[in-house]
């Protein structure tokens, strides 16, 4: 873990900590508890970001909501 990610993640707990939020996080070396995440992040690659060509961040938005529309309710 690199300096910026330690930085990053200590700011993000004292954040959260400051403001009586608890975080729940899951670990990369544990697919039991993300396998559902993982699942549907890699569907949204393959299904989606692989077959787009995405211009800007407001292009990447517009495909995947309409994707994202499409399966949920197609």
């Amino acid at each position: 873990m690199g300096h910026a990610t330690e930085s990053m993640s200590r700011g993000l707990g004292e954040w959260a900590y400051q403001r009586g939020v608890q975080l729940d996080v899951t670990h990369p070396s544990s697919p039991s508890d993300n396998g559902h995440i993982k699942s549907s992040n890699g569907r949204v690659q393959h299904d989606c970001l692989n077959l787009q060509q995405l211009v800007s961040l407001a292009d990447a938005r517009e495909k995947i909501e309409v994707w994202r529309w499409d399966h949920n309710h197609v």
